[in-house]
């Protein structure tokens, strides 16, 4: 019996609102497959070009399930991409903010007691 080539899924894990989730659809060997089409759990398709990748916006916060499909092919198996609500970048701003206020505090305190 011939062996089904089976579908390989990657796309983006973690995602804000707004951002770009990414997705990437190969043969066991690591070939782009063009045509596969990616099914979202939100209900959106897309169809991977020639350069093995399709793009989808981020609507919503939350947990979506991402599964490629083409004929000839076994389905791959589900990833999972986690949408978060805010942009993750503004959170590591606000923690250097608050690094160099402790430290510009540090140094007036320090130079206090000199």
């Amino acid at each position: 019996a011939c062996k089904i080539p089976e579908l390989i899924i990657n796309c983006t894990k973690n995602v804000g609102v707004g951002e770009t989730i990414t997705c990437t659809v190969a043969d066991e060997f690591g070939n782009p497959v063009p045509g596969a089409t990616v099914t979202l759990s939100d209900g959106r398709t897309g169809t991977i070009g020639d350069d093995g990748r399709v793009q989808f916006l981020a609507e919503q916060s939350g947990k979506i399930d991402a599964a490629a499909g083409k004929k000839g092919y076994a389905e791959s198996e589900k990833v999972y991409i986690s949408v978060s609500e805010g942009t993750p970048w503004l959170w590591y701003l606000l923690i250097l903010i608050l690094i160099l206020i402790l430290l510009i505090l540090l140094l007036i305190r320090k130079r206090k007691k000199e």
